[in-house]
């Protein structure tokens, strides 16, 4: 589905496929950022230690956010996040004070396709983050997550969509937490985003 769909009254909900998707992770390992990692269907987030430190950010968009009209009224939107398939980041699963936090990009545009770790956008915006609570599910944590104030700057024109950078609130080893992303072979698994409207 590449874009907005409704399955009852006043409800929008996006749920970006493979070709649309617009969510990639970036690690710093050992003093080393990564390259673009696209090609991965999760969306990890966690500070480890093998071999040194590793920090691990992951970022995602919604583009067609700024195709809704300004003078929609937005009661709530809410991210449905999944667990991967097969935990291919960081096997152990979810662990540890794995509190995140997901705060509006403010910096500049990036796509999947090109992110690093070097060129990540290193401005965003404190006012309006959202909290993923921790959690101590090792492989099956599906937290849905209020995002209405930071999506209701977006649609109405006041901030730029530049989307949004999820990264544990504490960036200490050891902690991890894991998603799917839209590159997930199974739809269900893939981020969603759900605005309900007046």
């Amino acid at each position: 589905m590449t874009s907005f769909y409704s399955d009852s009254r006043n409800v929008l909900k996006y749920r970006p496929d493979p070709t649309h998707g617009q969510d990639v992770y970036t690690d710093f390992i050992a003093g080393v950022g990564s390259g673009n990692q696209n090609y991965v269907p999760e969306l990890p987030v966690n500070v480890w230690e093998y071999g040194g430190l590793i920090i691990t950010r992951s970022f995602i968009g919604f583009p067609k956010l700024s195709l809704l009209p300004d003078t929609l009224e937005i009661v709530s939107a809410k991210l449905y996040l999944f667990p991967p398939k097969d935990f291919l980041n960081h096997p152990q699963g979810n662990t540890g004070a794995n509190e995140c936090v997901i705060q509006r990009v403010t910096q500049h545009g990036w796509n999947e396709a090109g992110l690093t770790w070097d060129n990540q956008p290193r401005e965003v915006s404190e006012e309006g983050q959202a909290i993923i609570p921790a959690t101590t599910d090792q492989f099956g944590y599906h937290p849905v997550v209020d995002i209405t104030a930071l999506v209701k700057k977006i649609v109405s024109g006041t901030v730029p969509n530049y989307g949004f950078r999820i990264k544990l609130t504490n960036e200490k080893p050891l902690a991890a937490v894991n998603f799917a992303s839209s590159e997930a072979e199974d739809a269900w698994r893939r981020p969603m985003l759900e605005i309900q409207y007046k």
